[in-house]
């Protein structure tokens, strides 16, 4: 073979080594890379994923914070009011109180005024008794007198009380001679009734010859 045959195969191969070892470490070289991006890849989504967590854990405890702040709120104004009612109370005890002192006061005076009033009742007390002997004393002369008084009182009752028998027999009187009277009214006016028709059926019976006869006067009353 020729030398300078065999030199261009041996670069030849060479060169194809070469470039052949050139694909390989290119090939190597990428196939680190993309391990080297898919750990990266796998890291980030980890990374993605916890940050993802701990976002929701944190709006989470934020949330609740802001329910907690919200509470404390409502409590904080429950407790404002409830200053306000106590120290409304308060205003309200100390009135009360003044007004219950100036009552016991009045009271204080009051019971001053009635120890003077009761020593007062208990003088005119001992006066009225010292004038009660003397009342009793008349008091006998009284009673005598009231017992003649009842007597003359009964004996005027018993007057009366004939008085009104005496009444009551003399309007039962009236009242049946009333009661009589109008019986005879009664029948004066059934004679009377008869009397005109007699007369009546009379004049009818009697003829126009003899008109010259005698007539029975007419009846008037009385």
């Amino acid at each position: 073979m020729d030398p300078s045959s065999a030199t261009k195969a041996t670069l030849k191969v060479l060169g194809l080594c070469f470039i052949l070892l050139l694909l390989v470490a290119a090939v190597t070289v990428s196939v680190a890379v993309l391990v080297r991006h898919s750990e990266a890849t796998r890291q980030l989504r980890g990374c993605q994923e916890r940050a993802a967590n701990e976002t929701g854990a944190l709006a989470d405890r934020v949330a609740e914070l802001e329910r907690e702040r919200a509470q404390r709120g409502k409590q904080l104004e429950k407790l404002a009011q409830r200053e306000k009612d106590l120290q409304r109370q308060l205003g309200q005890a100390k009135e009360s109180r003044k007004r219950l002192n100036a009552t016991v006061m009045g009271c204080l005076e009051n019971v001053t005024r009635l120890d003077a009033n009761l020593s007062a009742l208990q003088n005119e007390m001992f006066t009225l008794q010292a004038e009660g002997m003397d009342v009793n004393s008349q008091n006998g002369a009284l009673l005598a007198e009231m017992a003649q008084w009842r007597e003359q009182v009964t004996g005027l009752e018993g007057r009366l009380a004939g008085a009104v028998d005496a009444r009551d027999a003399a309007e039962a009187e009236k009242e049946a001679c009333n009661a009589r009277q109008d019986a005879l009214q009664e029948s004066l006016q059934s004679y009377l009734a008869e009397i005109a028709s007699l007369q009546r059926r009379l004049q009818g019976r009697s003829s126009p010859s003899s008109s010259s006869r005698r007539r029975c006067p007419p009846f008037r009353k009385g």
